[in-house]
């Protein structure tokens, strides 16, 4: 866990860096655990700025499909997938399952997990980064 919260620590200093040293962050954290058939459906992370997900354990997969409980982003600009270059802007990519493996991405990036399946059990841990309100929640303060 603490690997996770440095490396959101460090992303988002890096990120807004310009803004100064006044700004405070929660990170909430939380686990996830998908067994066989079990997905995520399309949403965002609102009032936050960096969201990530950790895999504790990518379960075990069968073979075939390489989406197979994978992580989808959506773009959120749709209308830009219908120009020529649609080998560079698609409308979706998904980043592939490891063990240890931390995904940071903006919160308003619409995204998803596949359907898993398989004998395994996939566990990760989610983590969005909010800006302090200096509300009394159960987060673990920057």
């Amino acid at each position: 866990m603490d690997l996770i919260v440095a490396t959101v620590k460090h992303a988002t200093t890096q990120i807004y860096a310009a803004a100064g040293d006044g700004l405070r962050w929660d990170i909430s954290l939380w686990t996830k655990v998908n067994r066989k058939r079990h997905y995520n459906k399309l949403h965002t992370y609102p009032y936050s700025t960096r969201s990530g997900v950790y895999y504790v354990d990518s379960g075990e997969k069968t073979a075939g499909d390489s989406a197979i409980g994978t992580l989808a982003f959506i773009t959120p600009n749709l209308p830009a997938t219908n120009t020529f270059f649609t080998r560079v802007l698609s409308e979706s990519s998904t980043a592939g399952l490891s063990l240890g493996l931390i995904v940071l991405f903006p919160s308003h990036l619409p995204h998803l997990v596949n359907p898993c399946d398989g004998k395994g059990t996939q566990i990760s841990m989610v983590l969005r980064r909010t800006k302090n309100s200096d509300r009394k929640t159960c987060t673990a303060a920057s």
